[in-house]
């Protein structure tokens, strides 16, 4: 990648519509469902980014609210039917509590998801933001904190994003502030069998998971 270009720049050809790094989160995706009928939060930090998932994984819900204005989008996203994405307060409300009742099931947010929310059912988040800030280092996994009888394991699934120096470096330093809250790291593939075999079993464990 060409670190001389601007910081958005990177961010666009690197996380928000690098098809390769998607593709990634969308084989993530149907390896959890082989395995596990939870709940499913793909994070990320702008609409762009949700949408080019979207296409990937059709059947999850979108939700953000703010800045991201469809129409400013007309023209960046080829083939892609806007409309669809429109969202007012009142909608992304109905469907944060859908989701902390757990009759939403599969949900890619942006960042409006990342505090003052509950979700007590949900036990695994992907993030595909590949942001740095400390504050949402811890935000954004405190979405999994919640255990309960019902909720044994939480698991939080990051990307190593070796493509790149400039994107390795900022999932090194996401991966230093994992380490710092004490989440235990393990492979994707223990992942994988842990979800495959977790009901019943009554050890808690938090798991981060680097691939």
């Amino acid at each position: 990648k060409n670190l001389n270009l601007p910081d958005v720049a990177l961010k666009r050809v690197s996380y928000w519509q690098n098809n390769a790094r998607n593709g990634v989160i969308r084989r993530f995706v149907y390896d959890l469902k082989s395995k596990f009928d939870g709940q499913i939060m793909i994070m990320v930090s702008t609409l762009v980014h949700a949408i080019e998932l979207h296409k990937m994984l059709p059947w999850f819900k979108v939700a953000y609210y703010g800045r991201n204005d469809t129409k400013a989008l007309t023209g960046k996203l080829k083939n892609v039917d806007l409309s669809q994405y429109k969202m007012n307060a009142k909608q992304l409300d109905i469907m944060r509590k859908a989701f902390a009742k757990g009759t939403l099931k599969y949900l890619i947010c942006t960042k409006v998801m990342k505090q003052g929310v509950n979700f007590p059912h949900l036990q695994v988040l992907i993030r595909a933001d590949g942001d740095v800030s400390a504050v949402e280092g811890i935000q954004i996994p405190g979405r999994l904190s919640r255990l309960d009888e019902d909720k044994r394991y939480a698991y939080l699934i990051d990307v190593a994003d070796t493509f790149s120096p400039w994107a390795h470096g900022r999932a090194q330093a996401r991966q230093k502030l994992y380490q710092e809250q004490q989440w235990q790291q393990i492979s994707y593939q223990s992942l994988i069998d842990e979800l495959g075999s977790t009901k019943g079993n009554s050890e808690e464990t938090d798991g981060t998971v680097h691939q």
